[in-house]
């Protein structure tokens, strides 16, 4: 079951497109994190650090829907669906399409 967040703040460890591990290779690090709601909806920020040194922070808001276990993320006027799966209460994986490519990404935690 998806909850609504007080506030998810996930690591990627993992970020496959089409197979491909992009983690450690065209991706250094990234994040996800999920403010508690307001109302039918929440805040997100994502941020991604590429290995060439380039940065993207994207924010936008999200809504959730349980019984799909899907987040809805909107932000600068595109919309991405993502489906969710907590493998454990620490970790979670997270599955989308993008440009018409499967990206499975897996998330730990943050204390």
């Amino acid at each position: 079951m998806l909850s609504r967040p007080k506030l998810w703040a996930r690591d990627f460890t993992s970020f496959k497109v089409d197979n491909s591990e992009y983690m450690g290779v065209i991706v250094d690090s990234a994040s996800v994190t999920f403010e508690a709601f307001t109302g039918a909806q929440g805040d997100f920020e994502q941020s991604i650090v590429y290995a060439d040194g380039e940065q993207e922070e994207i924010s936008g808001k999200y809504t959730v829907d349980e019984a799909k276990k899907e987040v809805k993320m909107t932000y600068d006027g595109d919309t991405e669906i993502v489906k969710i799966t907590f493998t454990t209460s620490d970790k979670m994986e997270w599955i989308t399409t993008q440009d018409g490519e499967q990206v499975v990404a897996k998330t730990e935690r943050r204390d």
